[in-house]
Parts: C-alpha cells; sequence; structure tokens
C-alpha cells in the first residue's frame, strides 16, 4: 500500500526517486476545477517533481503524447503540468490536460 501511494505502482522502480506528493492541502479551496473537481470527489491530487522536466517536451505532455497516455492508462482522470522557474518559484507555462 505505501509504494502505491508514494509511486502510484506496486513495483516501483524507485532509482530515479521520483515519488508522488499529495497535494490536496495545498490546492484546497482552489478555483481550479481540475484539482478543486477531484478533491470534491473524494479523489486525489497528487504530483511528481521531475529534475530537468523542462527537457521534456510539450508534445510528451498533452494528449496522444507518451507521458499524458501513461497517467491516464494508470487512472488519473488528467494531467495538469507546470515548469518552476530558475528562480525555484515562478511557474512558467501551467497547462491542465483532460
Amino acid at each position: 500500500a505505501e509504494a502505491m501511494n508514494k509511486y502510484g505502482s506496486d513495483k516501483p522502480d524507485v532509482r530515479y526517486g521520483l515519488e508522488m506528493a499529495e497535494l490536496a492541502d495545498v490546492v484546497a479551496g482552489t478555483e481550479f476545477k481540475l484539482f478543486a473537481g477531484a478533491i470534491e470527489a473524494g479523489g486525489v491530487v497528487k504530483a511528481i517533481a521531475v529534475p530537468e522536466g523542462k527537457r521534456i517536451s510539450n508534445s510528451r505532455l498533452k494528449p496522444k503524447g507518451d507521458v499524458f497516455n501513461e497517467a491516464i492508462a494508470g487512472g488519473a482522470g488528467g494531467l495538469a503540468f507546470a515548469r518552476v522557474g530558475e528562480d525555484g518559484v515562478t511557474l512558467e507555462g501551467g497547462k491542465a490536460l483532460c
């Protein structure tokens, strides 16, 4: 159960340290419908911080892209992504894809 919660798999590849973080407390009360709807329905909102994620092209994150397709195959209702700016705080190019 712990592996499923942290990695979304009961047999995770832990070589990369890509643990999912629960964001319900952070996005509670948000006007962003994708997140608010998931939480209101009793679901969860999780995120993975990907080091050097800026190297992943947007086409891989959009519908028909491999990252998007893997998220959906894993049970996600959609995929949202944002890139963190060089300052470590600013979000750049955030998108919600469902």
